[in-house]
């Protein structure tokens, strides 16, 4: 049973993350504007496809180029030459070519931080649960707004408890900052129900500065419970 469940939870996360094919996208991160790449970015974040990880590890560090209208990615030899590399597959694309006659893609400060924050987003839904553990694992720990939806999925739907239970904690701990009072005491009570230690010290900062005396409350009960856990 194990491989139908696996490939449920890759449909179910695949289905909150799919965006536009990545291939159609890609050639928009030679575009003149920068709001065009912002958004191009964006949306291989949520794509869904795993083959961009790599893709954009090289990409953040200055080995994509356009040439001839297309994205390829070429590491460079000693002689200042390589081999053009389809950016998905990395299959070979022709011979040799000469850096200097392509052109190396514009990547901003801002651009390389949207691609760590994409591969971060796509590595939620890596199909090896030891690699998903670790990005839900730390975007718990980041708590992220913009990961609530994904996080809440995966702690409906994962296959695997560890992963569930990080993923519940890592939604509870985003709602710490929520704009409404029931929803921070919610969370308070959730994060006590599941021995969230590494929610302590948000605990007791929102204990400290809550303008809610029942948001207070519910922080210093929660950051209790944890300590006698």
């Amino acid at each position: 049973m194990r491989f139908p469940l696996q490939a449920l939870l890759c449909i179910c996360v695949a289905a909150l993350l799919h965006g536009a094919d990545a291939t159609a996208v890609l050639p928009r991160l030679a575009s003149e504007e920068a709001a065009d790449r912002a958004a191009a970015l964006r949306e291989l974040a949520l794509s869904g496809d795993p083959r961009l990880i790599p893709f954009l590890e090289d990409y953040r560090q200055g080995s994509a180029y356009l040439q001839a209208q297309r994205i390829v990615l070429v590491p460079e030899t000693t002689d200042g030459s390589g081999v053009p590399l389809d950016p998905l597959t990395r299959a070979p694309l022709g011979a040799a070519v000469a850096i200097s006659g392509l052109t190396e893609l514009t990547v901003s400060r801002r651009e390389r931080i949207a691609a760590t924050e994409a591969i971060n987003r796509l590595r939620l839904a890596d199909p090896n649960p030891d690699a998903r553990l670790a990005a839900v694992t730390k975007a718990s720990e980041t708590a992220n707004p913009s990961d609530r939806e994904i996080l809440a999925e995966i702690a409906a739907t994962d296959a695997d408890a560890r992963i569930r239970r990080a993923a519940a904690e890592g939604t509870a701990t985003i709602d710490l900052a929520s704009a409404d009072a029931a929803a921070r005491i919610a969370a308070c009570a959730r994060l006590a129900d599941l021995h969230a230690a590494g929610a302590r010290d948000r605990l007791a900062k929102l204990a400290a500065e809550d303008p809610d005396p029942a948001v207070k409350t519910a922080a210093v009960q929660a950051k209790a419970a944890i300590d006698n856990w």
